[in-house]
Formats: structure tokens, sequence, C-alpha cells
């Protein structure tokens, strides 16, 4: 039979705590103490998992050596209510256990207590798209930064995401609407640039500098006549 889960509910509100509280004690879990500040936050006989909710960035180092200092063996979670990627940073640098926020479900929160409570870490799922996104300004920030040390222009830029995509200079004409001369002198353009021997290793470079791939139907369709 699994032990139940000793929890401590720290927070000014006290309609949130009741209503966890609740929760939890429907869900089978021992909640030993409800405060409106974490000073007031006693030892027991269990090691607690103690929520601190709506945690203060001024306030949270203090409230976490307390509770540390108080009950070692405690595990520390904090209920915001929203996500931000710094504050949690800071939040799990500080010595907590988990950070969730007040939209997560009840079988989510209960799930994760449990998991905190055996000793894991646990993180809001939005973690996962900011994560995404981060990689994704770094791998922007990083082809600007080829681009602009190579001095390719936005035409070579377009041709070279192309050319990467295996597309023959005819192909490549007619998406951009250009003459298939003119990709030509392009193409020589860029890999002078690159300093690179032929289409292959240019190829190989857009990919390593972390260039966007270009999917096809995301290039304009040519328009009537031919520019250059």
């Amino acid at each position: 039979m699994q032990a139940k889960v000793n929890v401590a509910l720290i927070g000014k509100n006290l309609i949130l705590r009741e209503g966890l509280q609740r929760i939890l004690s429907d869900a089978g879990f021992v909640v030993s103490q409800s405060l409106d500040v974490a000073g007031r936050f006693s030892e027991t006989e269990a090691n607690p998992v103690a929520i601190l909710l709506d945690e203060s960035r001024l306030t949270l180092r203090d409230d976490v050596e307390h509770i540390r200092s108080t009950s070692p063996g405690a595990r520390i979670v904090c209920m915001v209510a929203d996500f931000d990627y710094n504050d949690m940073c800071r939040a799990f640098g500080l010595g907590v256990d988990g950070l969730l926020t007040r939209e997560i479900a009840c079988p989510s929160l209960i799930a994760s207590l449990q998991l905190v409570a055996a000793g894991e870490k646990v993180v809001p799922s939005k973690l996962v798209e900011t994560l995404k996104q981060l990689q994704s300004t770094q791998v922007t920030s990083h082809a600007e930064a080829a681009i602009s040390s190579a001095r390719l222009t936005e035409r070579e830029v377009e041709i070279l995401n192309l050319l990467s995509l295996g597309y023959p200079n005819k192909l490549i004409s007619r998406k951009l609407d250009i003459s298939d001369a003119t990709v030509k002198v392009h193409v020589k353009a860029l890999m002078r640039k690159l300093q690179v021997q032929n289409r292959t290793q240019a190829a190989i470079w857009a990919r390593r500098q972390g260039l966007p791939q270009v999917p096809a139907d995301s290039v304009p369709e040519p328009r009537v006549g031919v520019n250059c």
C-alpha cells in the first residue's frame, strides 16, 4: 500500500488553500499544515511536500531557507498563476523541487505531487513550448550571423535555401520568377562568398549554419513576365 503524502499549504489566499486542501484530502493526501506565511511552517514527523502558492520573488529565498532549516527533508513546490521561464530557473536555483501553474488539471496535480514526494523534479508542460521557441531563436540568430558574415544578399539566401533542398536552376528560376541565367549568376556569387566548390558543399554549409529550409509551397509562384 502506497504511503500517504504529507502536504503543507502556504499562501495568503485562504480560498485557494481550502480548495486545494479538499482536492488533496479527497485524493488521499494528508494536509498537515495550512498557513498564510512560510515563516509559520513547523517541523512534522513526516517530510512534507510544502506547496508555496503565488510565491513572491522577494520572499522566495527566505521562505525556501526557512522550510529547509525547519525540515531538511521537505520537498518544495511553487504554484504560480502564470509561467515565466526566468522565474522558473530562479526558483530551481534556490532549491525548489517543482513548479506548477494554477491551470493544471487535478489528476496532473496529484501525479506531480506524488512524483515530487518520491524525489523527482516537476515542471509545467508549457516549458516544452518555451524551449522550442528558445531553440528556434538561437538557430535563427546563428543563421543571421552566418549570413551577415558571408555578406549574402536576400536573393542569394533565397536561392541557397532552394539549392539546399535539391532544386535545379530551372526550377529555382520558376519559383523565384527570375531568369535561369540570373540564377546561375547568383549561385556562382554565393559559392564564391561561401568559399565552396560546388552546390553540395553550399547546401552542407547552409545546414550547418542552421539556415531555414524553405518548403516548396512557401515560395511564391512565378508572376507573368521574367524579372532579373
